[in-house]
């Protein structure tokens, strides 16, 4: 089911919509992602697409977030539907700055969905990207030891019902 709401900016009103995710989504994000998107998923030895790809396919919940009809974010769970513990990805264009609030608010919403089918959600966050981290906490999630992945080090992250 798709949410839409709308968010004030100082200067200009911006139309935001959720949605379930489609397979054409992974491309366009791909090609608008972060940098910092974009070097998490080179930390893990894969290509932008490569890595939303995975994701989407391996995910059994999956979300598309657009502003003003852009794709802003991708995020989903991977894991048995109803299983436990879900393994969380979360993967933005530049475009989600222009709404942080709302962003915030959407992905507590949005987290408190995924804890209603699973006891534990977990992931892992490139250590060089600290903006992603300093998102992560401010939602509640909680960090454990840094480790080394493929080609770079990273931080996971869990968050418990």
């Amino acid at each position: 089911m798709a949410s839409q709401s709308s968010a004030s900016a100082p200067s200009r009103k911006h139309d935001y919509l959720i949605r379930d995710s489609e397979i054409k989504d992974v491309y366009a994000l791909a090609r608008t992602l972060r940098e910092a998107d974009a070097r998490e998923c080179a930390a893990y030895g894969v290509s932008a697409a490569a890595g939303l790809r995975r994701s989407y396919y391996a995910a059994s919940y999956r979300r598309t977030g657009l502003i003003d009809g852009t794709i802003a974010a991708m995020w989903g769970l991977c894991g048995v539907a109803l299983g436990h513990t879900a393994h969380a990805y979360l993967m933005t264009a530049p475009i989600i700055e222009t709404l942080p609030m709302a962003f915030a608010r959407e992905a507590r919403r949005e987290i408190r969905a995924m804890l209603d089918t699973h006891d534990r959600i977990e992931g892992e966050v490139a250590v060089e990207y600290v903006a992603a981290q300093r998102f992560l906490h401010i939602l509640g999630f909680e960090f454990g030891t840094t480790f080394a992945g493929a080609a770079g080090k990273f931080r996971p992250f869990h968050l418990e019902r």
